[in-house]
């Protein structure tokens, strides 16, 4: 078993810690549509790479070019669009699907599926809500495509998506707690005031614990905050006093221990002087 210490911020004035509205350019786009940058990019995450893209807002929903993903997936996905706007085709592998200008409309394979904002021709390019886009490319391209709209990434194939389980034991003085991952990940640990947080750099994980309430007083609670940078959060409780933490190669994991403050002993009088209550005697019956 490998274990080596991780790194480690701590916040100023936090416990110690042992171990080594955006700006928005309006923009008059021909046929006079307002155009809005989005703030975040979108990440394609296919099992060649990933590939980040600018988003656009419309009414409330983001869109994507078109091409951009069609360069991302690559691999024989074939595009023939009709120049007015009209209307565009994607076809791959003997399988077509067709956006409508303007419409919230897609044709997949002959079958009509709604999408949640109309397609979009500007400037010479096509836009499409991205989260519809699981909608007609997972059937045209025969593959998973999933939109995880917490982490603003399009998922598109059989990506290999780490695997993170939350274990947590209380013992008297001492809280452990474990994230073991199903592969090598990078740990970054944060000692603020009241908290202790982890984040794990990947763009994707996959956790099913949500949150557990801890007795003791140490550590109060267990979360996972997710959010880009895949935030689990440790809520610390009256009696916390220090905390240190270590990573193990294999398997891979963090282990945390949080140990409680030692409880004040109350000192004897001077000179070991103790009270006795005085002895009455019972008066006579």
């Amino acid at each position: 078993m490998t274990r080596r210490k991780i790194e480690a911020v701590e916040d100023a004035g936090g416990p110690p810690i042992r171990l080594r509205w955006p700006s928005i350019a309006f923009l008059l786009v021909a046929p006079a549509i307002l155009f809005a940058a989005s703030a975040q990019p979108v990440v394609l995450l296919l099992e060649a790479g990933r590939r980040e893209v600018p988003a656009v807002a419309r009414g409330g929903t983001e869109l994507i070019a078109l091409d951009q993903v069609v360069q991302a997936v690559g691999g024989g996905l074939a595009v023939s669009g009709d120049p007015r706007g009209i209307s565009v085709k994607l076809a791959y592998e003997g399988r077509e699907v067709v956006l409508y200008g303007g419409k919230s409309l897609a044709s997949v394979g002959g079958d009509l599926r709604l999408l949640s904002s109309p397609a979009l021709f500007e400037s010479g390019r096509w836009l499409v809500p991205v989260d519809s886009l699981p909608r007609v490319l997972g059937p045209l391209l025969a593959t998973r495509v999933d939109w995880r709209a917490p982490s603003r990434i399009l998922l598109i194939g059989n990506v290999p998506v780490p695997k993170i389980e939350v274990k947590t034991f209380v013992s008297g003085d001492t809280v452990r707690v474990v994230l073991e991952a199903s592969e090598a990940v990078p740990f970054r640990v944060v000692q603020e005031e009241g908290k202790v947080t982890v984040a794990i750099a990947r763009d994707l994980v996959s956790v099913t614990f949500q949150q557990q309430r801890l007795t003791g007083g140490i550590v109060d609670w267990v979360q996972f905050l997710g959010g880009r940078e895949n935030v689990f959060a440790m809520t610390l409780g009256r009696r916390f006093q220090r905390m240190t933490a270590s990573d193990q190669a294999t398997p891979a994991r963090l282990v945390m221990e949080f140990q409680a403050a030692l409880l004040a002993v109350a000192s004897p009088p001077p000179g070991g002087a103790s009270f006795v209550a005085p002895f009455k005697q019972p008066a006579p019956a």
